[in-house]
């Protein structure tokens, strides 16, 4: 297996890419929005928003795949920021560079990798996007155009940070600068403790600013199998992954999730107008039937959501107010939203 090597600017590379805050924070919509565009368009499996950070490959978002990312030394991305254009491997089990690649050799077994580097405004390459299959293959004129495309678009969202200043300058401040902490790799959302940390800054603000917003929890609930045994299945990380996708699909793109591991989705919701644009649970419990279906799986499952509107209390309360919440989500048994006193 050949190693990669870094890239000739290798410091001002990283300074570009930490510049934007893409890394160690959750996935956004918009991202996730070209990786879906990629998948169906070029019929891959797999589809990746991959940003090379230090040694690891850190996928801001994925489809076909609930990993985080990877180690560096093992990432074809890694090789193929050094390209200009597209970088492909048809075969990577006879390449010489990938045949010895642990996840060539191993599962997932891959065979196919084509990447497109994408760069920042002074044209150091950040990432990727890129696909991945489990068999060879090479892309036509036709696909190479797509996915070119694709990138162009990606370097566009990578220049707008997205993600709001006052969230992040929130976490920052409270977690210590260690954004990783703060999220959950699974779903690639922020986890329970930078939720409650965002709910306790939006508690205090609204009370000295009147803002109007709202809360609301989903429960992923199992029937006949407990999470714990499910969560030691490659599948049980696939689910949730697929769950945290199709909620940032489905949601208006304003709302900030969180998630308490294992089956506790949060959001939170900026103002009430976007309330009545929440979709309905059961579409959503419809998609995770065929999710399931698809990957020939015998779990049943079912989805409970509840909410506040102006939760009342300040941020010492925001613990308080999230166990609430889940005490009174799903008991009312209807299998939709129910807007909770």
């Amino acid at each position: 297996m050949q190693l990669p090597a870094d890239h000739p600017q290798e410091q001002a590379r990283q300074a570009a890419l930490d510049a934007l805050g893409h890394v160690n924070s959750p996935a956004e919509r918009r991202f996730d929005a070209i990786t879906e565009a990629a998948k169906t368009a070029l019929e891959a499996p797999i589809a990746v928003v991959s940003l090379i950070h230090n040694d690891k490959q850190w996928f801001k978002s994925a489809q076909g795949t609930a990993l985080p990312g990877a180690e560096r030394c093992i990432s074809f991305c890694a090789h193929a920021i050094l390209q200009e254009e597209i970088f492909e491997v048809e075969d990577a089990s006879v390449h010489p560079a990938f045949m010895g690649n642990p996840v060539v050799m191993y599962p997932p077994h891959v065979r196919f990798y084509a990447g497109i580097p994408v760069r920042s405004a002074s044209g150091l390459p950040l990432g990727t996007l890129c696909l991945l299959d489990f068999v060879p293959r090479k892309l036509d004129f036709l696909g190479r155009k797509r996915l070119t495309a694709l990138g162009t678009w990606l370097e566009m969202e990578l220049m707008n940070r997205g993600l709001s200043s006052e969230e992040l300058d929130t976490l920052v401040a409270q977690g210590g600068g260690d954004n990783e902490s703060m999220l959950d790799p699974g779903t690639k959302s922020w986890n329970a403790e930078a939720g409650k940390l965002l709910l306790a800054g939006k508690l205090d603000r609204d009370s000295s600013q009147a803002e109007d917003f709202s809360l609301g929890c989903i429960q992923l609930k199992l029937e006949h199998v407990e999470w714990a045994a499910l969560m030691a299945t490659v599948f049980g990380e696939e689910l949730r992954h697929f769950m945290a996708n199709t909620l940032r699909a489905e949601f208006p793109s304003g709302v900030t999730f969180f998630t308490m591991a294992p089956d506790y989705f949060f959001f939170i919701c900026p103002n009430h107008d976007e309330m009545a644009k929440l979709p309905s649970l059961p579409g959503i419990a419809r998609k995770l039937r065929m999710f399931i279906e698809e990957q020939s799986q015998n779990v049943k499952t079912s989805l409970f959501g509840s909410y506040l509107r102006n939760p009342k209390g300040d941020g010492r309360q925001a613990q308080n107010i999230m166990k609430a919440l889940i005490d009174k989500t799903g008991t009312s048994g209807v299998r939709d939203f129910v807007e909770l006193d």
